[in-house]
């Protein structure tokens, strides 16, 4: 009876264990993250940016947006994401007040950009595995933050 019982519960574990690793969001499987965004009703777009790595284009809430690869080889195997927001303000938002971002919110770096263009940041390492719940998490808070920026920008 307790083989019964323990070939039951490690039957149970490893299924469960495949359904959580199905679920889960790799920076070095870039598809994992446009299903997961497509299935929140996000249009994607996966492209290669000027270095060969994975980027992927999407709009969230009216607001274009990038998420792009980091730690690749040869655009494979990355390691890590990063999410960026860029916003036309022709260089009329003071970098007093992308300092001010930087220093008072949590989530997103704030620069200008040699264009003039406001951009948030938000880098995230080790996406290797990364449970949907969390990833969700994550782009929740993420664009919250977008949104609190376009208002701190005036945007």
């Amino acid at each position: 009876m307790n083989k019964l019982i323990a070939s039951t519960a490690t039957a149970l574990f490893l299924a469960s264990a495949q359904i959580t690793f199905a679920q889960s969001i790799s920076a070095s499987n870039p598809e994992t993250l446009t299903n997961m965004l497509s299935e929140s009703g996000y249009p994607t777009e996966i492209v290669t940016d000027s270095y060969g790595d994975p980027q992927i284009k999407t709009e969230i809430d009216g607001t274009k947006m990038d998420i792009n690869f980091y730690g690749c080889t040869d655009g494979r195997n990355c390691r890590d994401i990063q999410f960026r927001a860029s916003f036309d303000t022709s260089g009329n938002t003071s970098l007093q007040t992308l300092h001010d971002w930087n220093r008072d919110f949590f989530i997103g770096k704030a620069y200008q950009n040699n264009q003039g263009y406001s951009v948030i940041e938000h880098a995230v390492a080790g996406v290797d595995g990364m449970s949907r719940y969390t990833f969700d998490r994550i782009l929740a808070r993420w664009t919250s933050a977008v949104d609190s920026f376009k208002e701190h920008i005036g945007f």
